[in-house]
């Protein structure tokens, strides 16, 4: 921009002075014409420097993703490293599962004693000697052990944080033994 501001200049003096002599070739004019673009280059610069955004450490934004764990628990593995390539999918790090696994089994022969009960209190309305109460409490307990399953093999799940989309991990505070609180 500078230089172009310049050969502008240059071109104006040299009209001025030698292709139309419009003004004589003086000693004060040669002063002049030095100084003013000495003093406009120096203005410009400084001006640019106050008011145009400049950043000396470039920082370039990109779309980043905190990845936080939805279950408590003890980190047993954490396969990923600064500046590491991944994909969707692969594993970030992994947590003690066990607690979650045990609550899956619980709740697992909860729900196979509770279809079994379920099962018995049709069997005995349908032949007049249960109560319709019973089975229909034990139906919403049903209901109620299914979803508590779901919800138990979603925590089991989480155990294994997986990355959301490809990417770089650009920072790790995860090490194995660290405790992560959901």
């Amino acid at each position: 921009m500078e230089a172009l501001l310049l050969a502008i200049y240059a071109t104006i003096v040299w009209l001025i002075f030698f292709k139309f002599k419009l003004l004589p070739w003086t000693t004060s004019a040669k002063v002049i014409v030095v100084t003013i673009p000495v003093v406009g280059m120096i203005t410009l610069i400084l001006l640019l420097n106050v008011f145009a955004p400049s950043s000396g450490d470039v920082i370039v934004v990109r779309n980043s993703v905190g990845i936080v764990s939805q279950v408590k628990g003890r980190v047993i593995d954490v396969p990923v490293r600064i500046n590491q390539r991944v994909k969707q999918g692969d594993v970030l790090f992994k947590i003690d599962a066990t607690q979650y696994k045990a609550q899956v089994n619980s709740i697992k022969a909860k729900l196979d004693l509770a279809t079994l009960r379920v099962s018995e209190n049709q069997q005995l309305v349908a032949a007049g000697a249960g109560n319709r109460f019973d089975l229909e409490k034990a139906q919403a307990d049903l209901l109620d052990l299914q979803e508590q399953f779901k919800h138990a093999q979603y925590d089991l799940e989480q155990t294994v944080m997986r990355a959301p989309s490809d990417g770089i991990i650009v920072n790790v505070q995860l090490r194995p033994g660290a405790y992560v609180a959901a």
